[in-house]
């Protein structure tokens, strides 16, 4: 597989981190001998994956420019798609944590007319005896 490509990937020609696959998938009679292997680098073999053999091999015979013209415009659509979501989000963070209401706790001392330190401290060793 690697001799045959040239040390690169079949797809794009790539030289990273190739893989050996088989060229004709082996569910459809392909054979494991080195005539049917090629590699290919993990980026196009997930794309592969993803997209499923006769898609992407549509992508693949898609004139480059225009490839290249739907690739940025999907792009586009999901930076938009993303930007508005994490806007919503932001928004819907804003609405639920409204107006901050202060929760005041009323210590033991606090409660009493007398609160000073050394008449709580008097009375918590009264009621240690």
């Amino acid at each position: 597989g690697v001799k045959k490509t040239g040390g690169r990937c079949m797809y794009c020609g790539s030289p990273d981190s190739l893989e050996s696959m088989p060229v004709w998938p082996l569910e459809l009679g392909g054979s494991i001998q080195e005539s049917n292997c090629g590699v290919q680098c993990p980026l196009c073999k997930e794309m592969h994956e993803k997209l499923g053999s006769k898609r992407w091999g549509e992508v693949l015979r898609a004139d480059p420019k225009q490839a290249s013209e739907v690739w940025w415009a999907a792009q586009q659509r999901a930076n938009m798609q993303f930007t508005t979501a994490m806007a919503m989000n932001q928004s819907k963070a804003v609405e639920s944590s409204g107006p901050k209401k202060e929760k005041k706790w009323a210590s033991r001392e606090g409660l009493k007319e007398d609160a000073s330190p050394k008449a709580s401290q008097d009375e918590s060793q009264a009621a240690s005896r």
